[in-house]
């Protein structure tokens, strides 16, 4: 594999050199904007292999390969994965397009891309279909998790940004989906609904009310974006709790949030095996932070 520059590139183009040329970014970037004689072949997809055997069957064949910029690690791996594949003549355009655009090369565009646009006031439905959340809690031997459902919750967006957001959480739909034995899942499931833990025949709800999302200052594409201040209401009994967390509008008028919110369930007053509050508990210590794994949709 050898790296090329923008200029050599274009000398390749002017002087007629047998190459092809291959954008390796999703379809929805290509068609908004690529480099002019540019295919298709998205590096990030399982079948690259395949569509790059459709698009160059010569494994002598010299290939130009290119992503958006420096800044991205997709025309290096499509370059290796290429050599791997046997193809013996592979240049690597680091710059990308942002290199040819910054010197000014043409570009070209064969249709419209999905842009996402945020509306300034919205106000969302949560989707309980979709919406989830799992939860986690251990003692220093063993680990449960499971499930709950999302009963209903409304989503605020002011000026293209989450405002706030209310999220009800259905207490008696908990379920454990590690132990394979019914009997003793059974036997977890009822301790959890009993006064030991949430009870939840006297509190059948929870809630989440989301207060404040302050953006995380140049957070990539794939990490917590948000910082959100809320407040849990449980077993009656509400404080305040922050968690980080994935936000954005997949689509206009759909928005999505991912997290993880860890908690300690003493403040809400689900006391059993606290070593805080007990004393020679054995195997009966339970850890006092819980954790909830959240992806919750919402749609106009």
């Amino acid at each position: 594999m050898s790296i090329i520059d923008c200029q050599t590139l274009a000398q390749w183009q002017d002087q007629g050199k047998a190459f092809t040329l291959i954008d390796v970014l999703p379809k929805e970037y290509f068609v908004q904007s690529h480099l002019p004689g540019a295919v298709n072949a998205c590096v990030y997809e399982v079948d690259f292999a395949q569509q790059i055997a459709k698009l160059v069957t010569d494994k002598e064949a010299t290939i130009v390969v290119y992503g958006p910029s420096e800044a991205s690690l997709a025309s290096m791996t499509a370059a290796e994965k290429l050599i791997e594949l046997g193809y013996q003549s592979v240049f690597d355009f680091r710059q990308g397009l942002a290199g040819c655009t910054e010197l000014g090369r043409p570009v070209e565009r064969t249709g419209v891309a999905h842009e996402v646009i945020s509306r300034a006031s919205q106000q969302l439905c949560l989707d309980t279909e979709r919406s989830r959340i799992q939860w986690v809690g251990r003692n220093l031997g063993n680990c449960h998790e499971g499930s709950l459902r999302c009963k209903s919750g409304t989503v605020s967006i002011q000026a293209g940004q989450l405002a706030s957001a209310t999220v009800v959480i259905d207490m008696t739909s908990i379920v454990c989906g590690d132990l394979q034995d019914p009997k003793f899942n059974r036997i977890l499931i009822d301790h959890l609904n009993s006064d030991d833990f949430f009870d939840v025949v006297r509190f059948p709800e929870a809630m989440i009310e989301l207060t404040a999302a302050m953006p995380i200052a140049d957070a990539p594409a794939g990490m917590p974006s948000h910082r959100l201040d809320g407040m849990l209401t449980l077993k009656n009994k509400t404080h305040p709790v922050q968690v980080e967390a994935v936000i954005g509008e997949t689509a206009p008028g759909s928005w999505a949030a991912q997290g993880d919110l860890s908690f300690d369930r003493t403040q809400w007053g689900v006391n059993y095996g606290s070593g805080k509050l007990y004393l020679k508990l054995g195997k009966h210590l339970v850890n006092d932070l819980i954790l909830l794994q959240f992806a919750i949709y919402a749609d106009d």
